[in-house]
């Protein structure tokens, strides 16, 4: 299996063991899909997105770079009734990215490098759902 495929089935597979995540974790080309394919569904759901690779300079090495960052979008989609002025209603999803990135936080990625947090944050609304995206990379060599 290749390397960005298993790092795309060990991310499902860690979201899976968060609870309100459980058999809502879906692997997607990109959100837009995720936001079609989970049309009417009720709970948050998450699209797991690879975003692409990074060469990784390495100190003294003039070639291509055989160390690369893959790049993993986690884009979870929640009701937009959850996003209000109202603070208190913001909190489930904030508490479902925190649980997200406890799933990953100290975990190797299959190549056996590390699940690296790069960012988070809103990332997108559509008619009933909103969209919050947390970005990871780890380390591979070669393709």
């Amino acid at each position: 299996m290749p390397k960005i495929e298993e790092c795309l089935q060990a991310l499902k597979t860690a979201l899976q063991a968060v609870p309100e995540l459980a058999d809502r974790s879906h692997i997607v080309y990109t959100p837009e899909k995720l936001v079609r394919m989970i049309k009417g569904a009720k709970g948050p759901q998450v699209g797991i997105v690879y975003e692409g690779m990074t060469g990784v300079p390495e100190p003294g090495v003039t070639k291509r770079a055989p160390t690369k960052a893959a790049h993993f979008g986690l884009y979870m989609a929640i009701e937009s009734t959850a996003l209000s002025d109202n603070i208190s209603q913001e909190v489930p999803a904030i508490n479902i990215l925190d649980a997200m990135g406890l799933a990953l936080e100290g975990k190797n990625a299959p190549p056996g490098h590390p699940w690296e947090f790069l960012s988070e944050g809103y990332s997108d609304s559509f008619p009933d759902k909103a969209l919050w995206v947390q970005r990871w990379s780890t380390r591979v060599v070669g393709r």
